[in-house]
């Protein structure tokens, strides 16, 4: 499993994308002082919003490419290395997410780091900083399950829609109040609530520790259950094909 960790790292650094992000991010986060124009004394609020923004994003557009780009298709190193030192698919999984992992949470860390240096040092706060590597570990889950399940395409597109509804969970939430409490257990149980895992677009700071302990437990239970069934998917797949030649 250290061996896939690995070489997904190589792969998700060796590529252009994830270090173009990384400075696209960056320099838009750094010039947000510059081009909010009229803050009518609210500059400070509006930058660190929006810089949060750019970080919700880039963590999409980082999934995106590790989950149905990276994960999704097999390269031919991790073949090689699978071929040479057989593994069980639940281990490839989590290998190959632990190494994912470990490259998203680095660009985000950048960024957040750019959001401090566009501050002029009141950036991100621990617990902003907790949250933000909440939500792209459980973005991450998410995008390893479809990509265990689904092809690279059709995995990207239900990842998008999950990202843009999930940040729009309160609302669903309120919609479905008429059709009683068995509808929003559905929508709770179908759709990662995404909104109050990572942080809060408006208010002060301080809104990102109130509800940090729920966040992270939260993503953390996400997060589990996500990959255990990618993980229970994966082996699954592995011995069909076994048991119908045995057959």
């Amino acid at each position: 499993m250290t061996a896939v960790l690995r070489l997904t790292v190589r792969e998700g650094l060796g590529g252009w994308f994830l270090p173009l992000l990384l400075l696209a991010g960056a320099l838009l986060t750094l010039l947000l002082p510059e081009l909010v124009l009229f803050g009518f004394g609210d500059e400070t609020r509006i930058v660190r919003e929006l810089g949060h923004a750019n970080v919700r994003i880039a963590a999409l557009l980082c999934v995106l490419y590790l989950g149905p780009g990276l994960i999704g298709r097999d390269r031919e190193g991790l073949l090689a290395t699978v071929l040479a030192r057989p593994l069980h698919a639940a281990r490839v999984v989590l290998g190959r997410y632990l190494g994912a992992l470990l490259v998203t949470e680095l660009l985000l860390l950048g960024l957040s780091a750019a959001m401090a240096v566009a501050l002029k040092g009141g950036g991100p706060s621990a617990a902003e900083l907790a949250r933000v590597g909440a939500l792209g570990a459980s973005l991450l889950a998410l995008a390893t399950l479809l990509a265990t399940v689904l092809r690279p395409g059709p995995a990207a597109v239900v990842l998008v829609v999950a990202f843009a509804l999930g940040h729009l969970h309160s609302y669903l939430t309120a919609l479905l109040v008429p059709a009683g409490e068995a509808a929003a257990a559905i929508l709770a149980v179908l759709l990662p609530d995404l909104e109050s895992i990572g942080v809060p677009l408006s208010g002060p700071p301080a809104t990102a520790a109130a509800g940090l302990g729920t966040a992270l437990a939260r993503a953390a239970l996400l997060s589990a259950g996500l990959l255990m069934l990618a993980a229970g998917w994966a082996e699954l797949r592995e011995v069909g094909p076994g048991r119908a030649e045995a057959a």
